[in-house]
Parts: structure tokens; sequence; C-alpha cells
């Protein structure tokens, strides 16, 4: 999308915003911690709980506030059992609107003439509001992909966040078409829960668990439509804002090897993975990629390992999913070959990995 000019800044007494801490760490804005922080004021648990996870009441004062990606997802896991809701993050997406939880970059959203393009303007600018994080569109003829994915392997695990924002996506398309509309299909990628029936009946679309990626099957016409007449006055207004909150650099550019990485993830299991096919996808040339991953210091075979052992450990984790089927996701033929992979990468076999995991759920 075109950089649009924006305003200059309004003289006077600025609203102080909270701008990123250079720390490297994945961040997120306070405003989107509000709608499980409400859940847990209402049982008389937020002040208890934030203070478990690092955080305060004066965190959230501010939705600009800046905290811990982790933190949040992590606390998120804790409302759910806390609350005794398995479900928990699903019903908040539901319920949820863009401008609530995303700010300016939620308005943004809701002015594009095309559901294509609110969803590319939201992976542009979402790394400002929620970092380590992707969204985009990967478009087929007759049915398309809408993709949410945390792309720090070491955040898990993290059921409840993923449910909330596939859940939050399918509401912010659905108040952009019709109430009526339904996804043709969800992917999710962590393992089925005995809520799984559940989880299907409130998508109201097959829901597939255990895969590489987390994704909304859409048909390609609904990308296409085009949306209702909405004021665009406030486009390069909001557009200036949020490019002055990035440190006026787009903020989903990120490194070459993290957008090589949400590459490979979209296609493990589906396709052969290769650095060619890799550079295809990202619109550069093979050696453009082998070069611009050098300068970064990275292997494009570290970056498939990483993807594939962060695929890996959370599935087998789980101790629900077969061998064979994880194989298949990260783009093995066979077990065995996974087996021996998964022993290279953390010295335990599968079932010794997932023992642990059992153990603490006894």
């Amino acid at each position: 999308m075109a950089e649009r000019s924006g305003p200059p800044r309004a003289s006077g007494k600025q609203r102080h915003v909270a701008e990123p801490r250079q720390t490297g760490r994945p961040i997120v804005r306070a405003s989107v911690l509000q709608p499980v922080a409400d859940q847990l004021r209402q049982a008389g648990l937020l002040e208890k709980t934030l203070a478990r996870h690092e955080l305060s009441l004066a965190d959230l004062a501010d939705p600009y506030n800046v905290i811990s990606l982790s933190r949040y997802i992590a606390l998120f896991e804790s409302a759910s059992v806390l609350l005794k809701d398995p479900v928990l993050g699903l019903r908040l997406g539901a319920r949820t609107t863009p401008e609530d939880l995303l700010g300016p970059v939620g308005m943004l959203f809701l002015l594009a003439d095309t559901l294509q393009g609110a969803i590319e303007d939201l992976s542009r600018y979402l790394s400002i509001w929620q970092s380590d994080t992707h969204v985009g569109v990967v478009r087929g003829v007759q049915t398309s992909e809408v993709i949410y994915q945390i792309t720090d392997a070491s955040i898990w695990p993290r059921r409840q966040d993923t449910e909330f924002s596939i859940s939050a996506l399918c509401a912010f398309i659905r108040s952009m078409l019709e109430r009526a509309w339904r996804p043709d299909e969800i992917h999710l990628e962590h393992a089925a829960p005995r809520s799984a029936d559940a989880i299907a009946a409130r998508f109201g679309a097959p829901v597939r668990f255990g895969q590489a990626m987390n994704r909304i099957i859409l048909s390609t016409a609904v990308l296409d439509r085009v949306l209702p007449p909405r004021s665009k006055g406030a486009a390069p207004f909001l557009e200036r804002h949020l490019l002055e909150l990035a440190g006026n650099t787009p903020a989903a550019v990120g490194s070459v090897s993290g957008q090589a990485g949400f590459v490979i993830a979209r296609r493990l299991g589906r396709s052969r993975v290769s650095l060619p096919k890799v550079a295809e996808a990202m619109g550069i040339s093979p050696r453009t990629l082998q070069r611009r991953l050098e300068a970064e210091n990275v292997a494009f075979r570290d970056i498939l390992r990483q993807q594939r052992q962060r695929v890996a450990e959370g599935l087998i984790a789980t101790g629900k999913v077969p061998v064979s089927h994880i194989a298949e996701v990260v783009g093995y033929a066979e077990s065995t070959v996974l087996s021996r992979a998964f022993k290279g990468w953390t010295g335990s076999s599968p079932r010794a990995f997932a023992q642990p995991a059992r153990s603490r759920k006894k």
C-alpha cells in the first residue's frame, strides 16, 4: 500500500504516548489485555493475577502502554484456568471490535475499500501494537487463507491467545461483510482439546487442530468484495500517527530471517520447502535471499530447522498428537525421520519429551 502523506503535527500540549522499549523482546499494547482483564476484574482476581505475572494496574492504565507479550500470553492461559473457562479466548474474541482492541490500527482496518486491503493494512501496522506477530493473506483461486501467527517459538503454550485472535479476526470480517458470514474452515496450531466440538460450533465451521499455522480459510471472492463507502478523511492522520509510533519506519518490514521463517511455516507439510521456493514467495531471487540472510548471520537450513522444531515441540508436548501426524505437519515423509531429527534438536525422543508434560497434568 502506498504511503499517504499526513497532516503536520499539531502544536500545543501533546498526549504522552508510551514508545516500545528497545529491549528486543516481543511486546503488546495494553489495549489488547483489556478483554481478559475485564473478566478477571469481574471475578475479583485481576490484581492478584497481574502480580503473579509481574504486571500491575498501572500497566493497564493507558491503552498505549507497552508490556511483555510473553507475560500477556501466560496471563491469558492462567485466566482460563482461574475462571474455569476453557474457551475463554474464543468467547472474548467473538465480541471484540477492531478499534477497541487495536486502537488506531483497528480504525485504519475499518476504512479499507476491500477485505484484502483491510488485512494488508493490518499486516503492515500490527507489529506497532503487537510485535513478533504475523497477519497476512495467502490468495488462492477459489479459496484463500488469512493467517495469524506469533513467531517467537519460546512463547508457549498460547492456546487462549490463538483462539482469541482467530475468533477476533472472524468477528472483524463479519462486521465488514454481514453477520451471517462463516469461514470455510479453521486451522489451529495446538492439539485438539476436550472442548474441540464446542470450538467448531462457535466458529460455525470445521476446525483442524495440530496444524503448522493458524489459518482462516475463506472464499477468495470475499476478499475482493467492495465494502460500503466509509469516510476516508481519517486515514492519513491514522497512518501518520502509526508511523510516528514506529519511529517513522513501516513496522511490518522486520528481519529477512523473520519473513523467511513466516513463509516456511506457511508451507510446512503442504509442499517442498526450499530456498528458491521461499525466495519466490518473498518476491526476490534466491541469491538475494541468501545474501540478505548472510548479512544477518543466519543460514536458511537453521530457519527451516527452527520452524520444524517449533511446531514439533508444541505438538509433542501435548502428548495427544500421533508422531506420524506431526511428521506430516512439519514436512517429513516418515515418523522415524522426525524422531531422529527431534532427538538431535532436543536430546530426547518424542516420547520422553512428552512425558514431563503428562506428569504435570496428573
